[in-house]
């Protein structure tokens, strides 16, 4: 599959990697063998609702069920774009999703014979924990071969994402933040040829800016490329932490299809299924091709 239309606009869109090559998108089997053959177990994603929609994009993805692959049941409420839904998609009081995370959720293997685990949390302090392995953290939720993706910028104030205050887009407070909870120096232990990669993702551009603090479009930016700064500078992890800029493709979707934009948005904040599996796409290509010539 070269290309993903998006059938409520038309859109067609394109992969490509950094001289203009067009690369195929990944289906449930291709990316389940790809993850197999990089001996990937587990997928563990950190972070706020940005990235809670990304690990519902890799339910969906490796569970071929574009429909309702990240929930845990199927409701008349919570199907297609609507899993997506921060607001609309809930069961008693509770985001369905949640229940989804915490069963631990397993794919790929039927398709393979290796098993991919999917786990989520929104618990900045667990998110070193994340990044170790068997050896170094005596838990079964620990494991060497991992892909662990994170992001945060939007909610730190919150107890849960840490408590800072003023640290909505300030990457000075996050690498704060990232630095007291042991973060950055359990990075630094990561071995570059293992079969493990942390990597930040950046936050997205969203179609409304936010006057409540510095949220506008370029504190937004801004927050993105201070990011960049620190991982790319090894003062958080000593330069195993990846980098991966989600921001400028949806910036560009807004600038340049803006009313396609408007169909792929439930609040004009979060985006729906079609942009969570671009981002899906991204991670999983960027993994792919780690060291690649």
């Amino acid at each position: 599959m070269q290309s993903l239309c998006t059938p409520l606009t038309q859109l067609t869109w394109h992969l490509r990697d950094g001289d203009g090559k067009q690369r195929p998108f990944l289906n449930k089997t291709s990316a389940c063998n790809a993850l197999k053959a990089k001996n990937i177990t587990y997928l563990r994603l950190w972070g706020d609702s940005f990235i809670r929609h990304l690990s519902q994009a890799f339910m969906i993805l490796l569970s071929g069920n574009i429909r309702s692959g990240s929930m845990s049941k199927e409701l008349p409420n919570c199907l297609h774009d609507n899993q997506f839904d921060e607001k609309g998609c809930y069961l008693n009081g509770t985001l369905e999703f949640s229940g989804r995370a915490k069963d631990r959720p397993t794919y790929c293997l039927e398709e393979t014979g290796h098993a991919v685990t999917i786990l989520y949390s929104g618990n900045v302090k667990e998110l070193g924990g994340y990044l170790l392995s068997k050896r170094e953290q005596d838990s079964q939720a620990a494991a060497t071969n991992s892909i662990v993706v994170f992001s945060g910028g939007n909610s730190a104030t919150h107890p849960v994402y840490g408590g800072i205050d003023g640290s909505i887009n300030n990457a000075s407070a996050y690498f704060e933040l990232y630095s007291e909870y042991g973060v950055c120096q359990v990075a630094a232990r990561l071995q570059k040829k293992s079969p493990s990669v942390a990597t930040f993702l950046s936050t997205h551009y969203r179609i409304d800016e936010y006057h409540t603090g510095p949220q506008s479009h370029k504190d937004v930016e801004n927050f993105n490329l201070g990011m960049k700064e620190i991982f790319a500078s090894g003062r958080c992890g000593r330069g195993n932490i990846d980098f991966i800029d989600v921001y400028n493709m949806t910036s560009q979707l807004v600038l340049n299809h803006y009313n396609e934009s408007l169909l792929m948005t439930h609040d004009r904040m979060h985006w729906s299924r079609n942009v969570n599996l671009l981002k899906a796409q991204l991670v999983l290509d960027h993994f792919l091709h780690l060291g690649a010539s």
